[in-house]
């Protein structure tokens, strides 16, 4: 769209120096025109396969009235003709795009986070044996088998075939939650020993005390802190 937007430039230039002239309405009809071809490239492209057929169909109907304006059927096209033009393409147009921008930082977040735990999971297991190891041997065990859960899923996730358009932007947000749910449950892991520790000391009680709860508030404040860091 970096065309478009030129052509565009040139015709806001043009406009700062004399008003609405014949040379900037050329201007925009070509940025007209070039945004029209943006978009039918990037239907049959990048945008192809999250277009519903909906959207596909008020599209090419907002593209043929376009044509026709450029053609002169409803008259010589005008400043402010041309301009609402483009606003009705930008508000069916920047949408579609937005839609596969975030799922492309939805999925590389998730592979980034994946990578993340990976290399911090090394890191922890070489500090085994040595006076900075401070996870236990079930929490390392436990983390190890949740990463492939997550990273097989996400796998199948992103080799799947077909995809259909309607379901597009709900499975944007699925593999949201499921980082979410992941990073929750890693962290969850990592504080499990100190809870542990906790229930064990108080099982030797008949009881909980009226003592016992400010040990539980403590560690919870000590979770939510974790978990939003």
């Amino acid at each position: 769209m970096a065309s478009s937007n030129t052509a565009l430039e040139d015709w806001s230039t043009d406009k700062t120096k004399g008003g609405h002239s014949d040379n900037s309405i050329t201007l925009l009809e070509i940025a007209v025109k070039e945004f029209l071809q943006t978009v039918r490239n990037k239907m049959c492209q990048s945008l192809n396969p999250i277009i519903t057929r909906e959207e596909k169909q008020r599209i090419e109907l907002l593209l043929d009235e376009a044509d026709r304006y450029l053609r002169g059927e409803f008259g010589q096209p005008d400043h402010q003709t041309y301009g609402e033009i483009l606003t009705k393409m930008k508000r069916m147009f920047y949408p579609l795009e937005r839609r596969l921008f975030e799922r492309r930082i939805t999925v590389n977040n998730f592979r980034k986070s994946l990578h993340d735990l990976h290399k911090w999971l090394r890191a922890e297991k070489s500090f085994v044996g040595t006076e900075d190891e401070w996870l236990s041997k079930r929490q390392l065990e436990r983390l190890e088998k949740l990463l492939p859960l997550y990273e097989n899923w996400f796998l199948e996730k992103q080799q799947q075939t077909v995809e259909p358009p309607e379901e597009f932007a709900m499975n944007t947000a699925q593999i949201v939650a499921r980082q979410h749910a992941m990073e929750v449950e890693w962290h969850s892991i990592i504080d499990g020993d100190a809870m542990d520790e906790i229930i064990e000391v108080d099982s030797r009680k008949s009881e909980w005390t009226v003592q016992d709860p400010p040990n539980i508030v403590s560690l919870i404040l000590s979770i939510v802190k974790l978990l939003s860091n």
